[in-house]
């Protein structure tokens, strides 16, 4: 009986550090499926071993969950190879592959570049012998938020509005750290998302600062969020997937 009185879970947004590995995990998720999709009989054995070795590299690569830092540009950013020498997933995946000579050199020439722009001699090749495309490069390297916004907790309560799926509407509200936060994590889905009034996301905790939140990139630590909530997974997924949908009807 003493359940039935239970006071209701306070909501708290994920840490910023947290918040940038849930969203990149659930990229990578849905590059992996797309890349395992592909028929690879335009490929020959090695080529095909070779890119399954790439494959196994990035799923690893995502469930480690250490990511680059964003340079401190107040907008989400590519970086191969940060300050602290992590590797965005393409870097991953060369240096996985014993390509690490390659990674740096791209790395020296336009850290910052998206893969579509870049032109380092070393790319196309190593992507040419391990069965990977230019376009499937691009989808895996994805920009980097956690660094680009003040660490300084202001949650706010956002709401998804999809327009391509009106089954995703019945998403309730989601706590964000930060209004930075959220306009880094949802600015690909353009006007599908409003802030709204903090009651909707009902009674709340506020997130603990002053300690040390690179702790968030591998821990369920409850000042990091908690996970952020019972919602956390399908607010990720929903978000995927209207990224995907609006990718593929520019590209259409």
């Amino acid at each position: 009986m003493l359940a039935l009185f239970a006071a209701p879970a306070l909501a708290q947004p994920l840490h910023p550090a947290a918040e940038e590995r849930a969203r990149l995990q659930a990229h990578f998720a849905d590059v992996l499926r797309e890349l395992r999709a592909v028929d690879l009989a335009h490929l020959d054995a090695e080529t095909r071993a070779r890119r399954a070795a790439g494959i196994a590299a990035l799923e690893a690569y995502a469930a480690a969950g250490v990511f680059p830092r964003n340079p401190g540009v107040p907008h989400p950013q590519e970086v191969f190879i940060d300050a602290e020498g992590r590797p965005c997933a393409m870097a991953e995946l060369l240096v996985a592959s014993g390509a690490a000579a390659e990674a740096e050199a791209i790395s020296a020439r336009e850290n910052l570049a998206r893969i579509e722009d870049m032109e380092s001699p070393a790319l196309d090749p190593w992507l040419a012998a391990n069965g990977f495309t230019r376009e499937e490069a691009q989808r895996i390297q994805p920009a980097y938020c956690f660094g680009s916004c003040p660490l300084v907790a202001d949650p706010v309560c956002v709401l998804l509005e999809p327009d391509v799926d009106p089954a995703l509407r019945t998403l309730p509200p989601r706590l964000y750290y930060s209004e930075c936060v959220a306009e880094c994590a949802l600015g690909g889905l353009g006007g599908a998302w409003e802030i709204v009034d903090d009651a909707s996301c009902g009674p709340q905790q506020v997130p603990t600062e002053g300690f040390n939140c690179l702790e968030c990139e591998t821990t369920t630590d409850s000042r990091c969020g908690a996970g952020g909530g019972p919602g956390t997974a399908l607010w990720l997924l929903a978000v995927v997937l209207l990224l995907t949908l609006r990718r593929r009807t520019a590209s259409a």
